[in-house]
């Protein structure tokens, strides 16, 4: 039997690991490969496949203009909390054809708490823009140099209007 050791873990390597790999981590890769290319098929015989150029229906909703003209600055005075907006900068991104995407960057100061709670407010509106980020930062006050009182959050929102 001492003989053979090295011929059976040839074997194994040669035939039970490549069988291994295939049941444990390839199997499902390649059935998904296969369903995503039999139902691309499907949808070329059908022949109701979207132009890619297409908008969405959530592009093709736009409301009114928040970012451009300054209206969303209205909407987090509403909101109520010890916040100061210490500045707003809309900026035109991109345009194509009659469509415009807007960023709007919007900082404001306070405390980390009623920061967020002026967030969630702002987000529990439901406005046709989009957060797409938010930035803290801590403020030192001028003249207490010891402990930091202040946290700025900066805001980036984002709209396209027709």
């Amino acid at each position: 039997m001492n003989n053979y050791t090295g011929y059976i873990k040839l074997a194994c390597l040669l035939i039970l690991c490549p069988l291994l790999i295939w049941e444990l981590s390839l199997k499902k890769t390649y059935q998904l490969y296969r369903d995503g290319k039999r139902l691309d098929a499907q949808i070329e015989a059908i022949g109701q496949a979207p132009p890619a150029n297409a908008p969405s229906a959530a592009v093709a909703n736009t409301a009114t203009p928040l970012l451009s003209n300054g209206k969303l600055l209205d909407i987090v005075k509403s909101v109520k909390g010890d916040v100061e907006i210490a500045g707003y900068t809309p900026s035109l991104i991109n345009e194509n054809g009659g469509d415009k995407l807007y960023r709007g960057t919007l900082t404001l100061r306070g405390g980390f708490i009623p920061l967020v709670k002026a967030m969630q407010a702002i987000e529990k509106e439901q406005l046709p823009i989009k957060l797409s980020s938010a930035a803290f930062a801590a403020v030192k006050p001028p003249g207490q140099e010891r402990r930091v009182r202040e946290v700025e959050l900066t805001l980036s929102y984002l709209q396209i209007e027709r």
